[in-house]
């Protein structure tokens, strides 16, 4: 199995350290659809521990897509669906002068095969 780009895991090493942000939505929507999963609604830290474990060995391995035309090489989001049918979209954002961030854009069931 080839290692996941650079990117997936400077995104896992930044939900790792605690260092990320929902969009409102994905943050709403993730506890809606992850409600099963838990067996009541998750907290923020439980979504992005599952978020943590879809990156891990043997998950999902993120594929990069442009957010705006024409395309940017500056604005990429990664994103892939889970095994469950998670929609997973995650960017990296530097918040401060070197110092960055992980925006969870989605995370939401799809309904469009993995």
């Amino acid at each position: 199995m080839p290692s996941p780009p650079p990117e997936q895991q400077q995104l896992r090493s930044l939900l790792d350290d605690d260092e990320y942000e929902f969009s409102q939505r994905a943050s709403r929507q993730a506890k809606v659809d992850l409600k099963d999963h838990f067996g009541r609604d998750p907290s923020d830290g439980e979504v992005v521990q599952y978020i943590i474990d879809a990156l891990g060995p043997g998950g999902v391995c993120l594929v990069p897509v442009a957010q705006c035309t024409p395309p940017d090489p500056n604005d990429i989001a990664w994103q892939a669906t889970d095994r469950r049918g998670i929609f997973i979209k995650l960017k990296v954002y530097e918040y401060r002068l070197g110092k960055y961030r992980a925006y969870i854009q989605s995370c939401h069931r799809t309904n469009y095969p993995r």
